[in-house]
């Protein structure tokens, strides 16, 4: 071992050389001597490493290349087995099969298409895609109600209407409810040529909304405002047009329930207790009372030719009627104490006028008097002895009084029959008219031909936000759900099918809707100064308070001496009185200035017989008597 070890290091330097000479040669032999590596490309099998990319790139790259810059569709793919052909085959020897036909395929709702494997299937279910969603109609026969009204409280268990803890204040509201129709047969059409398809056509009401305007001093129209829901009729917040999947699921969900539908397109008003019942828009309104005072005015000369009401007569007017009939029943008692015939009706008989409601006899089950508080109520149905409309439209409350029924005919469930409707009248078709929840327009407009009826729907909104004295105008549209919403394979834009909902434009402005004032004075006679008669609507009733005024005087104050405080103030100044041109002595011409600096003229005569005085005097006067009658305090006449 050692003489190994010892040669190794005397001759490790050569034994080194020797061993890369040996490599050296090695290699000149394979790299150079012999033939280099090669492969096979395609036909070319001796293609050296070197030039393969270009060999690749010239063969199955060209055609590569070639076959994504291809537009053309793929040729259809023929299935190599007729398998529904061997399945009617294997079943044919079956007794009674049913013949089926399983060329198509049927599926309700297609699953997602991946668009990279190739052109998505046609829904089976839509014979042409949509091309755009319809543009439904605006709403059409526009109608309005209006009044104003002494209210129940929205929240009868909370705060009074002052904001403090106490008994509940009932709230006067000016009102005036705006509608229309959704035209059932046009919003067909429209479905129909946006090639909505048959099994998709349902959709549901989602939203009613109207937008208001206000007339200024000028005549300008300013304010636009959209109305928004009644505090008692709670909507579940609108989704956005283009929200997620759950949002729109929820909120169909809750417009489809049948409550829900009353709540959006056609919503109950407030409890009316005293004041102008509510009426469907269109419907005859049942406050307007009807007057002679201008057709048949009181006669001094001929005091007992006055067929109107006596309340509706001033004080010298009803004094001279008084004394006129009481010497009229006195001269007939006496007659008929001798045994002589008379024709005159018993003392104390007040003919009925069939021209004013308000007057005695002319309404056996109420006074006529909308500041009375208690109003006529119909005669009770006899499938319905209650005779009261719960709030969904589709049943009745038991009597008035009765348990269940703590309400009454004066004090109603919100929703109920108000005095003033008329079974079987327009009124009665409102609820009735509402679609369960989803309807198909075309299967509805069918469905009303073979009825007879209409396919309309009624639809409308409450706006208790406007003033006394300022008119106004309105404009209504309506949403409704988008039929193809959540389906695949429907629509050429896939985005239309994500759309929660559909809007109408709005309809034309309505005409000018003027509401009452809550204030009105009128000039009655000049014995001593000027002598005004003011009305003031508080509390749902007409309250009245009588000055005397000179030039310079305001007209109308606070009524410190009524337990209501109420405010009489006209807003107007008496600035100067003139004498009638013609020489009449009774008459004289006024001239007022309001606090805005408007000047208008007022005449005596003519505000002795306005129609409107005579029917504001005889409700406070018909309102007086009875509360008297009554043992109360009556309604503040000063």
């Amino acid at each position: 071992m050692d003489k190994v070890k010892k040669f190794l290091e005397r001759y490790v330097e050569w034994l080194a050389l020797a061993v890369g000479g040996l490599f050296l040669g090695w290699t000149v032999y394979q790299y150079v001597v012999q033939k280099p590596v090669t492969a096979q490309v395609g036909s070319d099998s001796a293609v050296e490493p070197s030039d393969i990319p270009k060999k690749v790139w010239e063969g199955p790259g060209q055609q590569i290349e070639v076959q994504i810059n291809n537009t053309n569709p793929p040729p259809p793919m023929e299935p190599t087995v007729d398998y529904p052909s061997q399945i009617v085959g294997s079943l044919s020897d079956v007794s009674g099969a049913v013949a089926m036909d399983l060329k198509t395929p049927y599926t309700t709702v297609p699953p997602p298409i991946d668009d990279t494997l190739g052109p998505a299937p046609v829904n089976p279910a839509v014979a042409v895609l949509v091309a755009a969603l319809p543009v439904i109609p605006a709403p059409t026969e526009l109608v309005t109600s209006h009044g104003h009204s002494n209210v129940q409280p929205p929240n009868p268990a909370g705060p009074n209407a002052g904001g403090q803890s106490g008994p509940m204040v009932a709230i006067d509201k000016n009102w005036i409810t705006y509608g229309g129709s959704i035209p059932v047969a046009a919003l067909a059409k429209s479905f129909a040529d946006a090639k909505i398809p048959t099994a998709f056509s349902n959709c549901a009401i989602y939203r009613v909304m109207a937008v208001r305007q206000e007339k200024d001093a000028a005549g300008n129209w300013i304010n636009e405002t959209e109305i928004p829901p009644l505090d008692i009729n709670p909507l579940m917040p609108l989704p956005k047009i283009d929200c997620n999947f759950q949002d729109r699921q929820d909120y169909k969900t809750w417009a489809e329930t049948q409550a829900n539908v009353v709540l959006i397109a056609e919503p109950p008003f407030y409890t009316i207790l005293q004041g102008d019942v509510w009426y469907e828009p269109g419907a005859k309104n049942p406050n307007e009372k009807d007057t002679q005072m201008v057709a048949d005015p009181f006669d001094p000369q001929n005091p007992l030719a006055f067929k109107g009401d006596p309340n509706t007569l001033l004080p010298d007017e009803r004094a001279i009627y008084d004394a006129a009939k009481a010497k009229k029943d006195a001269t007939d008692a006496r007659r008929q104490h001798s045994g002589q015939p008379s024709n005159t009706p018993p003392s104390g008989f007040q003919p009925t006028n069939p021209n004013n409601p308000s007057s005695p006899g002319s309404n056996p089950n109420g006074h006529g008097s909308r500041g009375g508080g208690q109003h006529a109520v119909p005669e009770p149905e006899p499938e319905n002895p209650g005779n009261l409309l719960m709030p969904d439209g589709r049943g009745y409350y038991p009597t008035p009084g009765a348990p269940g029924n703590p309400g009454g005919p004066t004090n109603p469930y919100p929703g109920a029959r108000q005095p003033g409707y008329e079974p079987g009248g327009a009124q009665a078709s409102s609820v009735a008219s509402l679609p369960q929840g989803s309807f198909s327009p075309a299967d509805r407009v069918a469905a009303a031909a073979v009825a007879g009826g209409n396919a309309d729907i009624k639809i409308w909104v409450h706006d208790t936000s406007v003033q006394s004295g300022k008119t106004y105008r309105y404009k209504l549209k309506y949403i409704v759900s988008n039929p193809v919403a959540g389906t695949t394979n429907t629509c050429q834009n896939p985005a239309d099918a994500q759309k929660a909902w559909i809007e109408s434009g709005f309809s034309q402005w309505s005409a000018d809707i003027s509401v009452e004032s809550d204030t009105n004075f009128y000039a009655i006679d000049n014995k001593h100064g000027i002598r005004f008669d003011i009305f003031k609507w508080k509390n749902g009733v007409w309250q009245m308070q009588t000055v005397q005024a000179n030039p310079g005087d305001r007209v109308g104050s606070v009524d410190t001496g009524s337990p209501t405080r109420t405010d009489f103030d006209t807003g107007w100044t008496l600035v100067d009185v003139r004498e009638d041109p013609s020489g009449n002595i009774e008459n004289k011409i006024l001239v007022l200035v309001s606090d805005n600096g408007t000047v208008k003229q007022k005449e005596i005569s003519v505000d002795r017989q306005n129609a409107e005085y005579r029917k504001l005097l005889g409700e406070v006067m018909a309102d007086r008597q009875k509360t008297a009658s009554a043992g109360g305090e009556p309604s503040p006449v000063r």
